[in-house]
């Protein structure tokens, strides 16, 4: 039996029209905002920019969303959101080039306002990739010192006892 005739493809394409009719979506929009959720490559840090400038900067320049776009993905202010684009751009001038994705961070990771940036790429990147904090000190260019301190910070505002 094909696919389009099975009776989950039917229900497939009555969610689609009502979540198109419900936002308001065009055909373009919806698959748009269907594709893969926005993810950051880990390799795009380094030692010069806050990792907050980091982000900002790289979906600014090689993702092309507006400010306002990107403070939404980071539920952070415009304001916010500008500072740390333009301080980004008197640390690095050029926009990011050679992605390596072999670790990858979706923004939805790094979204939640109890924590910072930080917080949050460290707490993914242990938790998800399960690795060490020396490994990741090495892929977001910090002292591994300070990744175990901001980890541990992360977890206590999560409430994890050890």
């Amino acid at each position: 039996m094909k696919f389009s005739k099975s009776p989950e493809y039917r229900e497939l394409i009555d969610v689609i029209k009502k979540i198109k009719l419900k936002y308001k979506l065009s055909d373009a929009d919806f698959f748009t905002d269907l594709q893969e959720e926005e993810v950051i490559p880990v390799s795009i840090f380094s030692k010069n920019l806050a990792p907050l400038e980091t982000i900002v900067k790289y979906l600014k320049e090689n993702r092309n969303y507006t400010l306002s776009k990107i403070s939404r993905f980071l539920a952070r202010s415009e304001k916010t959101i500008w500072q740390a684009y333009n301080s980004s751009l008197g640390k690095k001038k050029e926009a990011f080039t050679d992605f390596d994705f072999k670790y990858i961070v979706p923004l939805s990771a790094i979204s939640d306002r109890k924590y910072t940036v930080f917080e949050l790429l460290i707490l993914y990147l242990v938790e998800q990739y399960h690795l060490k904090y020396s490994e990741v000190a090495d892929l977001l260019k910090r002292d591994d010192r300070t990744v175990w301190v901001v980890y541990h910070r992360a977890t206590k505002k999560r409430g994890d006892k050890k």
